[in-house]
């Protein structure tokens, strides 16, 4: 029963990102709230239901946690004995990004390296596991700056100068936001804080969409082909005709327009008691066949990459929010075959671009030293899309590429095999290593 409860609140996850939470909402809540026994589960969810529209930017998902499962990704960097800092870096169109940067010297100059997460993911994803598993601490342990980055919308990035969440504005966003604003705005404060000429990229899933947006837009002037070391692109998304899995069949279903034409704007956002439900119900050994399966049917699964005494812990991390729009963005993607701007329909194009179809983003202009490290059981980023980027590139460009049958999606950031010295992080190590300014 708890374990089917599990689906359920995940489905109200995402029912729960409607724009305005109305008195008459409040009240039928109220009314739902009273008519349930004291102490229950279900009356404990209910009334924790409206805290999510009260929640604003930068507050702590939860400020008594002392547990991994509930530590923000400085909380797991510092507990492991790892400096840290947060910085909180603005975008032209207004947002406040929230990042973490740890060192085990920020005095002395060091290279620096921005991981970049995937959708409806945080800077949590990388800081999951063990210091001897995880990226930024191998990094920080090799000598490098790491800078953890976090997307608008994100439960880190939820300021703004103008909007709250509890606006559709707010929401207005997609890839292409991403791409003109977000990164842009994280290297170019990385070069300023850290006087490096330029920065190493690891992205991952969206975090790659992002920077081949980024890049293959190069005659625009937010273009980080100059800003670049090397990017090192995993579980890497560009095109999305073979993507399977249960998001993208939602996708063709339509899914995404749908949760549109009834007014919601974000998905899966970051609720401290369902983190809470997760982390319980995923850490039982009874509960975790239910929960593996819908990660499986998310992201693909196989538990022998990964650390199952911790699968509570990347569950309750694993939903941070992100708008509905970009879900479109997603779908569009997945309906047409192409790498291209948001779709806004002929009229909607010719005001925004200038012409009735969304121009398509060139990936065979990029520039960029490039490395492909993706599964062979990845449902998200498929093998077939996935060589088609390959293909598209100038092939100059490409300098490693890296299957891994089988790896699914979570690995390139859960996985308990990539550290060093036989992992995947030990080439991530080399191309950085190998791209790097000289330092003075």
């Amino acid at each position: 029963m708890k374990a089917v409860l599990v689906l359920l609140l995940c489905v109200a996850a995402v029912a729960s990102a409607q724009i305005d939470f109305s008195d008459d909402q409040r009240i039928l809540l109220t009314k739902l709230i009273e008519a349930q026994p004291q102490g229950s589960l279900l009356r404990e969810l209910l009334n924790e239901y409206p805290k999510l529209y009260e929640m604003r930017s930068g507050a702590e998902p939860n400020p008594n946690c002392t547990e991994d499962w509930c530590y923000t990704a400085g909380e797991l960097l510092s507990t492991k004995g790892y400096p840290v800092q947060e910085h909180f870096v603005k975008t032209d169109d207004g947002f406040i990004l929230r990042m973490f940067r740890t060192s085990r010297n920020f005095t002395q100059p060091r290279p620096a390296v921005l991981l970049q997460h995937g959708a409806v993911d945080s800077a949590d994803t990388w800081v999951l596991n063990t210091p001897a598993q995880s990226l930024p601490m191998i990094l920080a342990d090799q000598g490098f700056d790491v800078w953890l980055g976090n997307t608008r919308g994100n439960k880190y990035s939820r300021n703004h100068t103008k909007y709250n969440p509890l606006q559709k504005e707010f929401w207005d966003y997609s890839t292409d936001e991403m791409a003109q604003f977000d990164l842009p705005a994280e290297v170019n404060y990385i070069i300023q804080t850290t006087k490096q000429p330029k920065v190493a990229y690891v992205g991952h899933s969206q975090g790659t969409s992002e920077m081949f947006a980024n890049l293959g837009d190069p005659n625009k002037p937010y273009c980080l082909k100059d800003k670049l070391t090397v990017f090192i692109a995993t579980g890497p998304v560009a095109y999305f005709n073979a993507s399977s899995g249960f998001i993208a069949t939602l996708a063709r279903l339509g899914g995404a327009d749908l949760l549109a034409l009834i007014g919601m704007h974000e998905i899966l956002p970051s609720i401290p008691i369902l983190n809470q439900l997760l982390y319980s119900l995923c850490s039982r050994t009874s509960d975790q066949p239910i929960c593996e399966l819908v990660l499986g049917l998310v992201t693909g699964w196989d538990r022998a990459n990964f650390n199952i005494s911790r699968l509570g812990i990347y569950t309750a991390h694993f939903m941070s929010g992100d708008s509905v729009k970009q879900l479109q963005w997603f779908t569009q993607h997945i309906k047409t075959g192409d790498f291209k701007k948001f779709d806004y329909g002929p009229a909607g194009n010719q005001q925004k671009y200038g012409q009735p179809t969304p121009p398509k983003y060139d990936v065979s202009a990029i520039t960029t030293p490039t490395a492909f490290f993706y599964g062979g059981k990845d449902p998200l980023a498929d093998q077939r899309d996935v060589e088609r980027t390959m293909r598209t590139y100038n092939a100059n460009y490409v300098v490693h590429n890296s299957l891994t049958p089988h790896y699914a999606h979570m690995e390139f950031t859960w996985g308990v095999n990539n550290g060093l010295p036989n992992g995947i992080y030990a080439k991530y190590l080399e191309l950085i290593r190998r791209y790097a300014p000289k330092m003075e």
